[in-house]
C-alpha cells in the first residue's frame, strides 16, 4: 500500500522544487554531468513526467491552477499548501498516485533481476546492477545443489 503523505512530499521536496527553482534545464546538465546520458536521460524523463502529471492534477479548476502558478513563483512560501493539496488529490485518484509511485521508486540504471526455476529442488536468483555500462555489480542465491553437469540427467 503506497503511503500517500510520503508520496506528495517526496513529489514536492525531490521533483516539484528544484524543478521551480533550479528549471529543468540546469537539473538535465547536472544529471548528465554526474551519471552519464543513457541513465540520466531516464531520470530528467521521469522529472519530466512527474512534473507533467501533477501540474496536470492542479489545473482542474481555476482554484488549484492559480495556487500551482503561486507555488511556481514563490516554491518555498507554497510548498507546504502545495503537498497538502497533492495528497488530497492523490487520495481521491489512487491510479494516478500508483503512476507517479512508480515514476519516482524506479531503479535507476540497468538494474535487472531475474528468478528462474530448475528441477524443482532449485531456486536461484541473480540481480545485476549497472550504471551507463560501468561499475557492474552482480549478486545471486542459489537455494538447493546445482546438479553436475558431468552425470547424465535422469529426463
Amino acid at each position: 500500500m503506497i503511503d500517500i503523505g510520503v508520496l506528495a512530499s517526496t513529489i514536492v521536496t525531490s521533483f516539484l522544487l528544484p524543478h521551480v527553482k533550479t528549471g529543468m534545464e540546469k537539473i538535465a546538465e547536472k544529471v548528465l554531468e554526474k551519471i552519464g546520458d543513457e541513465t540520466g536521460n531516464k531520470v530528467i524523463e521521469a522529472a519530466q513526467t512527474v512534473w507533467v502529471k501533477v501540474k496536470n492534477l492542479f489545473s482542474s479548476d481555476e482554484k488549484s491552477k492559480i495556487t500551482f502558478e503561486q507555488f511556481e513563483q514563490y516554491p518555498e512560501e507554497t510548498k507546504a499548501l502545495i503537498e497538502t493539496l497533492l495528497k488530497q488529490k492523490l487520495q481521491g485518484d489512487q491510479q494516478l498516485a500508483e503512476e507517479l509511485n512508480k515514476l519516482i521508486n524506479a531503479p535507476q540504471g540497468n538494474k535487472q533481476t531475474n528468478a528462474q526455476i530448475m528441477n524443482a529442488g532449485i531456486a536461484g536468483i541473480v540481480q545485476v546492477n549497472s550504471i551507463s555500462g560501468s561499475n557492474i555489480q552482480v549478486g545471486g542465491v542459489i537455494i538447493g545443489s546445482m546438479p553436475d553437469p558431468k552425470k547424465p540427467s535422469d529426463d
